[in-house]
């Protein structure tokens, strides 16, 4: 009896530390006034993602480092330039959403916040950035196309758990490359994700001889590890 009752104790207490931590997840969304493209960095870490708003879920209340840069890209795509606009400290409410928006002529920053459970941004994301269509009529090949619209979508996505679940479903029973695998990767904040999405991936690549390209996209020892190893088991 004393065990159980230990162990519901147990349960209990990790349900309450997950709505905790549920609770105290915060995002910011950073634009230019003028809409042009821009770049970002919090607190040091550069996110090597660039487009006229950006994203980033899953940040601790409290200070921040914000760095803002422009971004012009280079004619190939690969790559680009940037030139710092703003370097200052920003501060976030706990379970909040703040637009950021950095105006060019005023050299200031605007800042507006609202409670996630009132802002409900799940649901005017979805409602406002519908997932790529996946009609008969599209070759099952993913191409350039859907790989835009894909990323779009994935931008107003908070959380890496909501972004793979879109690219998942969206990537479901279709073909793609290894290339546009490491792209879609690239896309997650987090390697433990980018290395779930990866294995997940192996099933629909049309040059799968290539796939062990991925392995150069995983920083840590122990992910490409495990990556090499659930290919070995694939084949």
């Amino acid at each position: 009896m004393k065990k159980i009752f230990l162990t519901c104790i147990a349960v209990i207490g990790a349900v309450v530390i997950a709505i905790a931590q549920q609770k105290q997840r915060s995002v910011i969304r950073v634009a230019l006034s003028d809409d042009s493209r821009l770049a970002i960095s919090i607190d040091d870490r550069y996110y090597d993602k660039q487009g006229r708003s950006l994203t980033v879920g899953d940040l601790p209340a409290g200070r921040h480092k914000l760095k803002i840069y422009s971004f012009v890209p280079y004619k190939n795509r690969k790559g680009g330039r940037a030139r710092t606009l703003y370097s200052g400290m920003i501060t976030i409410s706990e379970g909040t959403i703040t637009y950021l928006t950095y105006d060019i002529n005023s050299d200031k920053l605007r800042a507006k916040t609202e409670y996630l459970e009132t802002n409900n941004w799940n649901n005017e994301s979805d409602a406002t950035h519908p997932a790529p269509p996946r009609d008969h009529a599209y070759s099952n090949q993913l191409n350039g196309q859907d790989m835009t619209a894909l990323k779009t979508t994935v931008d107003e996505r908070i959380t890496d758990t909501d972004k793979q679940k879109l690219v998942q479903s969206v990537l479901e029973g279709r073909s793609y490359t290894t290339e546009q695998v490491r792209t879609i990767i690239s896309w997650f904040n987090f390697e433990s994700t980018k290395l779930d999405v990866a294995k997940w991936a192996y099933k629909g690549v049309s040059d799968k001889q290539n796939y062990w390209k991925v392995e150069s996209d995983f920083t840590y020892s122990s992910s490409k590890d495990e990556f090499n190893t659930y290919i070995s088991s694939q084949k």
